[in-house]
C-alpha cells in the first residue's frame, strides 16, 4: 500500500533535525511533541509494511504448493508413459535366452548379492529377468569365497552357501572357485566346514584358487589332506601366500613343518596350469607338496625360488610347458629353510619343443661362484619355437650372452634361426652393444621390442639399430635407459638418436606398422629437469614426424599435409621420466601388484 505522509511534519522533522541531532542542545516541548508524533507514524506504516509482506508471501506459498502440484503430476504423467512404453517395448518380447546373452556382457557373476554387479541383483528385477538369471547356469558356475579370522562356526557356515550358489548352475558344467584366506579361524569347525563344500563339488571342479596370507599355512591342511582323486577335472590350479604383514623372525623356522606331504593335486590327471606364489622352501622338498609337473603346459611362479629348485622343477619335470614364468631366482639359500640340494644341471643340452613364452627374472649371479650358476644353465636351453623371451635381473648381472646364440635347436652356433621370436624383453641384463645388434638383426619377424641394458651407451645401441636392418612387422618399441649411462651426460642427445631411429624406420618403409614408442628415463634421484624431458619428448615427436613426411612424400608425392595429419593420428610416442627398476619391470609387464578386493568376495 502507498505511505502518505505530512509534508509539513516531514519539514518540522527536518528543521529539528538540523539544529538538534549533531549537538547537545535539549529538545523544547513543541519540538518533543512533533518527535513523538513521527515516530508513531513511522511504526504505523511499519505494520502496513509487514502486513503487506505477509499477504505476498503467502501467494507465493499458495504458488509453490500449486507448482510442486503439478511438477507431482508431472512425474506421474511420465511414469505412466513409461508404464504404458514398457508395455509396447519389444524387450517384454525378447525371449529368456537373449536376455541371458545380454546378461552375460552386464555382469560379473560373483560379486556377492549386495553388489550391483551381482546376478541376484538382476533377479529382482521382474519375474522374467528372474526366470533368465536363475535358468542360465553360467552366471552360478564361478564363486568366490572370503574366510576371515573371526569366521563363526555355525552348522553349514559355507557348504550351505556354496551348496545353494552352485545349485543354481547346470549339473554337468564345470566350476570355478576362488578361496581367499585372510586368516585362519580359530575354530577349526569353520575350516572342515569349508573343506566339505569343496569335497562336494570338488569333482566339477576346473579352476581352483587358494589365495592365503602368510603365516596362514595351516588354513591350507584341510585342503592338502582331501582324498588324492578329489579333483579329477582340474585344469588350472594357483596357490598364493602374500607377505602382507611383518614376520616375527623367532617364528620362521617353524613354518617348513607346517605342511603336512600331500598328493591331492598330484592326482589331478587334467591339471596343466599351474600357478605357485609361495615361499621357496615349500617347493624345495618334492615330497612335501606335490604337483603333475610332467602334465603340465602353463607355469608361473610368481615368488622368489631358488637356483636348486629352479633347476629341479625346470630340467627334471616340465618338458611339455609351453609357458614358463619365473618370476625371481635367486643364488642366495633361504635362511630360514633346510640347506637346498645342488643344482640339476643336465650334460647335455635340453630341448622343450612346445615351449613358446619363457620369462627368466634373477636376483644376483656371483660370477666369482665356485657352484654351478645360471651362466652353466643358459646355454643348455633349447627352445626352437619360442615367440616371447622376457629376461630380466634386479642387479643387471643376467647373463643373456650365455643364452641368445643358443635359442635355436641343438647343435645351432652362427646360423642359429630366431625368426620364431615375436616379442622380445630385456630388462635390466648384461650384454655387449655387438652382442645385442647381433641377436636382433636375426629377430626380423619380431612384433613388440622392449630394451633396458645398463652400464652401455644408450646413444651407441640407438646408433647401431639404426644402422640394421628394419623390422618390417614391429609394432611396438619401448626403450629405457639409465640417466648416467647418457654419453656424456647429454640426456637430450638419447631423445634425438631416439627419435632418428624411428624416422628411420618410418622413412624407409620398415616401421610401417609402428604404433607405439616409448622413451623411458630412469632417474632414481628425481634429478631430470622436466624441461629437459619437455625437450626430449618434442625432438622425438618431431625426428618421427619427418621422417614419415619424407615416406609419404616419396611414396605419394608431395601432399605432406595429410601425411602428417594421418601420422599424428597413427603413432603413439610417450617419453617419460622413472624412478626405481620395479616401475621399469611394472612397465613391461615383469612385475605386477597383487591387489585384494574383499567386496569381490562372499563372506
Amino acid at each position: 500500500m502507498p505511505l502518505q505522509g505530512d509534508n509539513r511534519e516531514d519539514r518540522r522533522l527536518d528543521i529539528i533535525f538540523s539544529q538538534l541531532l549533531r549537538t547537545n542542545n535539549q529538545c523544547n516541548s513543541a519540538q518533543v511533541r512533533s518527535v513523538n508524533t513521527m515516530i508513531a507514524q513511522r511504526t504505523d506504516n511499519i505494520e502496513a509494511i509487514d502486513h503487506d509482506i505477509c499477504s505476498i508471501q503467502f501467494k507465493i506459498n499458495e504458488l509453490m504448493n500449486s507448482m510442486k502440484d503439478l511438477k507431482d503430476a508431472r512425474l506421474q504423467e511420465k511414469k505412466e508413459i513409461g508404464r504404458c512404453k514398457y508395455i509396447l517395448s519389444p524387450l517384454r518380447l525378447l525371449p529368456p535366452e537373449l536376455l541371458t546373452e545380454i546378461f552375460k556382457y552386464t555382469v560379473t557373476v560373483y560379486r556377492p548379492s549386495h553388489r550391483s554387479e551381482s546376478p541376484l541383483a538382476l533377479a529382482h528385477v521382474c519375474s522374467a529377468w528372474r526366470d533368465a538369471v536363475f535358468g542360465c547356469s553360467d552366471f552360478w558356475n564361478e564363486l568366490k569365497l572370503l574366510v576371515g579370522p573371526h569366521t563363526k562356526a555355525s552348522p553349514g557356515v559355507f557348504s550351505e552357501r556354496v551348496a545353494s550358489w552352485y545349485g543354481h548352475s547346470n549339473s554337468s558344467h564345470p566350476l570355478r572357485l576362488s578361496i581367499w584366506i585372510a586368516g585362519t579361524p580359530k575354530d577349526h569347525i569353520v575350516l572342515a566346514d569349508l573343506s566339505q563344500s569343496i569335497v562336494a563339488f570338488s569333482p566339477r571342479l576346473v579352476k581352483l584358487s587358494l589365495d592365503f596370507m602368510f603365516k596362514n599355512y595351516d588354513a591350507l591342511i584341510p585342503f592338502l589332506c582331501l582324498p588324492p582323486d578329489s579333483f579329477p577335472a582340474l585344469e588350472s590350479l594357483r596357490l598364493l601366500a602374500y607377505h602382507t604383514y611383518p614376520i616375527p623372525e623367532a617364528d620362521e623356522p617353524n613354518d617348513t613343518t607346517l605342511l603336512p606331504p600331500a598328493t591331492v593335486f598330484a592326482a589331478a590327471p587334467c591339471l596343466r596350469t599351474l600357478y605357485l606364489s609361495i615361499p621357496s622352501h615349500l617347493l624345495a622338498d618334492p615330497t612335501n607338496l606335490r604337483f603333475p609337473w610332467a602334465q603340465l603346459t602353463h607355469l608361473e611362479i610368481d615368488y622368489g625360488i631358488t637356483f636348486s629348485t629352479f633347476t629341479h622343477i625346470l630340467f627334471q619335470r616340465t618338458l611339455h610347458l609351453q609357458t614358463a614364468l619365473f618370476a625371481r631366482i635367486s643364488s642366495f639359500p633361504d635362511r630360514f629353510a633346510p640347506a637346498p640340494p645342488p643344482p640339476m644341471i643336465p650334460s647335455t643340452p635340453q630341448t622343450f619343443p612346445h615351449l613358446k613364452h619363457l620369462r627368466l627374472s634373477v636376483m644376483f649371479i656371483d660370477p666369482l661362484a665356485v657352484t654351478p650358476t645360471m651362466v652353466n644353465v643358459l646355454p643348455l636351453l633349447r627352445v626352437p619355437n619360442l615367440q616371447t623371451l622376457e629376461v630380466s635381473s634386479e642387479y643387471g648381472t643376467f647373463p643373456v650372452y650365455a643364452l641368445l646364440p643358443h635359442l635355436a635347436e641343438p647343435g645351432g652356433t652362427a646360423e642359429w634361426r630366431a625368426l620364431s621370436l615375436r616379442e622380445v624383453v630385456l630388462c635390466h641384463v648384461e650384454v655387449e652393444v655387438a652382442e645385442l645388434v647381433g641377436f636382433l638383426e636375426r629377430c626380423t619377424a619380431v612384433e613388440k621390442l622392449g630394451l633396458f641394458v645398463e652400464s652401455v651407451s644408450p646413444n651407441e645401441i640407438l646408433r647401431r639399430m639404426k644402422e640394421m636392418v628394419r623390422f618390417s612387422h614391429l609394432r611396438e618399441f619401448r626403450f629405457v635407459f639409465s640417466l648416467q649411462d647418457a654419453q656424456g651426460e647429454d640426456v637430450r642427445g638419447v631423445g634425438k638418436d631416439f627419435g632418428a631411429l624411428v624416422a628411420e624406420w618410418t622413412k624407409c618403409g620398415g616401421g610401417r606398422r609402428l604404433r607405439k614408442v616409448a622413451l623411458y628415463v630412469l632417474s632414481l634421484l628425481k634429478n631430470l629437469d622436466k624441461e629437459v624431458l619437455r625437450a626430449m619428448g618434442e625432438d622425438v615427436r618431431a625426428a618421427t614426424l619427418l621422417g614419415d613426411e619424407e615416406y609419404g612424400a616419396a611414396a605419394h608425392g608431395d601432399d605432406r599435409v595429410s601425411v602428417r595429419t594421418a601420422r599424428k593420428s597413427r603413432l603413439n610416442v610417450k617419453v617419460e621420466e622413472m624412478d626405481s627398476l620395479s616401475q621399469v619391470q611394472t612397465m613391461f609387464g615383469l612385475q605386477k601388484n597383487s591387489h585384494y578386493d574383499e567386496d569381490d568376495y562372499l563372506s
